[in-house]
């Protein structure tokens, strides 16, 4: 499903805002 795709990409995205610094 569209929103399994989109769980995974909000996921992913997390993880990498986690290891990079906001700004």
């Amino acid at each position: 499903k569209e929103l399994e795709i989109v769980a995974v990409k909000h996921c992913r995205e997390g993880q990498k805002q986690l290891k990079a610094p906001k700004e």
